[in-house]
Parts: structure tokens; C-alpha cells; sequence
């Protein structure tokens, strides 16, 4: 459940901010476990969906967004890389199997149980966005062009 909620808590960083408007009051439990995760952030912005908080902020120059359930629990973060961020061996695989396509957009995710990286890449012929958590690459979400 957990991995499924991080995978969707991903692709809407992905696509956009698909939440309710922002400005949103965030409650002490949910603000003091942000305080205590994040120190010295520039200019946070809050989210509210029906299941966590989103706090959308600057951290040592990085647009960052980290996401809490709503007890305060700390789901993870995630931020946008660079395709020569990424570890030697995904930068591989990922050339192994999907030469043909170009990257729009790479992000990173720390959770608390694990590091994923998130590609989103096209060809003439289709679009994908790929997980790539414990070595393997797996398809998130593939349409056609």
C-alpha cells in the first residue's frame, strides 16, 4: 500500500500540482514534523489532498516538496535531477532499454524506506513514465503518441 501511495504521490509531482487550492491551513502536528525534518527552507507553500500535506519549499537552492499523512508522519521528498544526477548504473539500464527516447523530466524521492528516481521520457511513438527503485525499472504509465 505504502509503495502505491508513493508511486501516485510521485506522478502527481509529475504532472503538477493536482491538489486543492493552496494556502491551506496546516495543523501543528503536521507543521512541527515539517519543522523538525526541514530547517533553514525558503518560502513554504501548502497543499491539502484528502490523505496528506504537501509543503512545497526551497532548500539550499533546490525547489523541494515533501509530503506528510496526516498524523505528521513523514512520507518522503522528492526534487528534480539532472539526467548526470542520476546513479551510473540506472543512467545504463535506462540507455539499455529506452535509447530511443528523450527525457523530459527526472525526479528523485527519498522516502523513508527507500530512494526511487522517476523518468519521464517520449519517442515519436509513445510517452512513459518510469519507476526505478531496488535495480529494477519499471513502467508507471505508457501512452501512445
Amino acid at each position: 500500500m505504502k509503495k502505491v501511495l508513493l508511486s501516485t504521490l510521485i506522478v502527481i509531482s509529475l504532472i503538477s500540482s493536482a491538489f486543492a487550492a493552496p494556502g491551506k491551513k496546516v495543523g501543528s502536528i503536521v507543521k512541527n514534523a515539517f519543522e523538525s525534518n526541514f530547517r533553514n527552507v525558503q518560502d513554504v507553500k501548502w497543499d491539502e489532498s484528502k490523505d496528506y500535506y504537501k509543503a512545497s519549499f526551497v532548500s539550499n537552492n533546490v525547489a523541494t516538496e515533501a509530503f506528510f499523512d496526516r498524523k505528521g508522519d513523514f512520507i518522503g521528498s522528492s526534487h528534480a535531477i539532472t539526467l548526470d544526477q542520476l546513479p551510473t548504473g540506472i543512467k545504463r539500464s535506462f540507455a539499455k532499454k529506452y535509447g530511443s527516447f528523450t527525457v523530459k523530466e527526472a525526479i528523485q524521492f527519498d522516502a523513508v524506506e527507500e530512494t526511487a528516481w522517476f523518468i519521464s521520457a517520449e519517442n515519436e511513438n509513445q510517452s512513459v513514465i518510469l519507476k526505478i527503485a531496488n535495480g529494477n525499472i519499471e513502467v508507471y504509465k505508457s501512452s501512445a503518441k
